[in-house]
């Protein structure tokens, strides 16, 4: 059964609504991944996480961040470098093509 499916039995057995044998059977295995989902996610928010984990993790993640911005400078600086190249070559293009047709 769907996620759906299982949320429309809920409703049901909520509402008072008589399920079958297999609907009731499909819903109490559905609340208990539920209710597994659920511990899951508080013993995650309930873990202490140490300062100085964070801190190693700030670290880590500004590092990179130096790593790609360097990158991204060089990349302009090269971009530019090109487009001043392809800028000479027009022109010199655009000599040749006047001379010719001279």
């Amino acid at each position: 059964m769907t996620d759906e499916q299982l949320q429309s039995l809920h409703d049901r057995a909520t509402r008072g609504d008589r399920l079958t044998d297999e609907e009731q059977a499909a819903l109490d295995a559905w609340y208990a991944l539920q209710d597994q989902a659920e511990s899951q996610l508080l013993q995650a928010l309930a873990s202490p996480v140490s300062l100085s984990n964070l801190q190693s993790q700030v670290t880590a993640t500004v590092t990179q961040l130096e790593v790609v911005t360097r990158h991204i400078r060089e990349t302009l600086a090269t971009n530019a470098d090109l487009r001043r190249e392809i800028a000479r070559l027009q022109r010199q293009l655009a000599e040749q093509t006047t001379g010719r047709a001279a």
